[in-house]
């Protein structure tokens, strides 16, 4: 599924900032996924495949420079 503005995965382990992020995006017209953690930042990215992944670096589980890597 396509979409006109774009699809774009949040992928943090702050939960408030995830959602604040998700709806101001979501109000400037874009599809939003969200992922807690790089592991399954990884995994969503792969199975969604957005058009962008907003990803903070410092995370518990795997940091956002390793999932970057990853995701590759």
């Amino acid at each position: 599924m396509t979409d006109p503005q774009g699809f774009i995965l949040i992928v943090d382990d702050d939960p408030d900032l995830r959602e604040i992020i998700t709806l101001k995006l979501t109000k400037a017209g874009f599809r939003v996924e969200q992922a807690e953690n790089g592991e399954d930042g990884i995994s969503n990215a792969k199975k969604l495949q957005p058009d962008l992944v907003l990803m903070h670096v410092r995370m518990l589980k795997k940091s956002g420079i390793e999932a970057l890597l990853k995701m590759k």
